[in-house]
C-alpha cells in the first residue's frame, strides 16, 4: 500500500511540451503518473490502453485537449465516480468535427470536479460565448486559475540568429516574419493573407511546426513555391532544431482566430521572440503591448505591427529580451 496520489493522465505526456513538464512537477509533487492515450473508437488500440489504465485504479483523472470522439464513450467516462480534472485548453474541440464544440465544453464542465484555466479571463469570455450560444452559464466544476507554466530553458537554446539563418539559407540581412504551429484554428489563412498582402521586398516569411490538415498544407506549399520569400517546413521539428526557426525570426505571428490558450506564443518567448496576436484567450497576458508584442485585430493592424517591428529593429529585439 501507499499513501501516494496516482494520477491517470490523457494523453500521453509525449504529445506536448506542456504535458511533458507537468509530469515532471506533478511527479516532483509526491504523485504517481500514470498515462494513457484518449480513448478514441476511432484508434481502438487507444479505448483498450485507457480501459486498462482505469483497471489499475487511480485516484484521479486528468484530462487535456479532445479526450472523446465519441459521445457515448465521453458520458460513460464522465460519469464515473473518479475524481476528474479537465485543463481548459480550448472551448471547441479541434478533432473530429462530429463531436461539435462549445456543447462538449458545457457537458466537462458539468461533469468534472475541477477545471483549470490558464487565465482568469478566459473564464468569463467562456461564458459570454455560452451565453451567445443560449448554452449554460454556470457548471459543476471548482474553477481554478494557473497560469500557463514558462517553456524559458526547455529548449536548446545556444545559436546565434546570423547562424540560425544560415542554417536556414536566408540572408543574414533579412526581416523574417515566422508563424509556428500552423493549424485553422490559429489562423494560418490570416497569416497566408499577411503573406500575400507585404512585398517581398520587405520581409521573408517562415511558416513551420506539424501539419496533418492535407488542405491547409497544399495551401502553404502553393504559397511558398508561387513566393521566393516563404519558407514552409510542415513537419515535426526536433527539440534541438527548433531554435533555428524561432531565432531567425525578428518577430512572431500568431493571428487565431479562436483561443483560450496558446502555449505557441510561450514558445516564442522562450527564444525571446515578440509576438503580434489578436487580444483572445489569456493572450493578453502574454502579449503587452509596446512591452512584449503587438496586440491586433484586423489584417491591416497586423500588417502595420510587422512594419512597426521592422522599422525599430532594437525595440524588437528588447520586446524579445522582456518577453522571456
Amino acid at each position: 500500500m501507499t499513501d501516494r496520489v496516482r494520477v491517470l493522465t490523457t494523453p500521453k505526456s509525449r504529445w506536448a511540451v506542456y504535458l511533458r513538464k507537468l509530469k515532471d512537477a506533478v511527479q516532483a509533487r509526491g504523485c504517481d503518473v500514470l498515462e494513457a492515450p484518449p480513448p478514441w473508437l476511432r484508434w481502438p488500440g487507444n479505448g483498450l490502453r485507457f480501459a486498462r489504465a482505469l483497471a489499475r485504479r487511480p485516484d484521479v483523472l486528468q484530462m487535456h485537449w479532445d479526450t472523446f470522439d465519441s459521445r457515448l464513450v465521453m458520458r460513460v467516462v464522465l460519469g464515473l465516480a473518479l475524481p476528474k480534472v479537465w485543463t481548459v485548453h480550448t472551448v471547441t474541440q479541434n478533432a473530429p468535427p462530429s463531436m461539435g464544440g462549445l456543447d462538449i465544453t458545457v457537458r466537462y464542465l458539468r461533469r468534472v470536479d475541477v477545471a483549470v484555466w490558464h487565465s482568469a479571463r478566459t473564464i468569463e469570455e467562456t461564458r459570454r460565448r455560452l451565453a451567445e450560444a443560449g448554452l449554460p452559464t454556470s457548471w459543476r466544476a471548482r474553477d481554478v486559475v494557473i497560469p500557463h507554466m514558462s517553456f524559458n530553458g526547455f529548449y536548446p537554446d545556444d545559436a546565434t540568429p546570423d547562424a540560425s539563418r544560415t542554417a536556414l539559407g536566408l540572408p543574414a540581412s533579412a526581416f523574417v516574419v515566422g508563424h509556428f504551429s500552423p493549424s485553422v484554428r490559429k489562423g494560418t489563412r490570416r497569416f497566408l493573407e499577411i503573406v500575400r498582402a507585404v512585398p517581398a521586398s520587405e520581409a521573408t516569411f517562415l511558416v513551420f511546426g506539424r501539419l496533418e490538415d492535407a488542405a491547409l498544407r497544399a495551401e502553404i506549399l502553393r504559397c511558398a513555391r508561387d513566393r521566393p520569400n516563404v519558407k514552409a517546413r510542415l513537419d515535426w521539428i526536433q527539440k534541438k532544431e527548433l531554435q533555428y526557426w524561432f531565432k531567425a525570426c525578428d518577430v512572431v505571428v500568431e493571428p487565431y482566430l479562436d483561443c483560450v490558450t496558446s502555449s505557441t506564443v510561450q514558445s516564442a518567448m522562450a527564444f525571446r521572440r515578440a509576438s503580434i496576436t489578436p487580444a483572445l484567450g489569456n493572450l493578453p497576458d502574454l502579449v503587452v503591448p509596446g512591452e512584449t508584442g503587438w496586440l491586433a485585430t484586423s489584417l491591416e493592424e497586423m500588417i502595420e505591427a510587422i512594419r512597426d517591428a521592422r522599422a525599430s529593429p532594437g525595440e524588437t529585439r528588447e520586446m524579445g529580451e522582456r518577453a522571456y
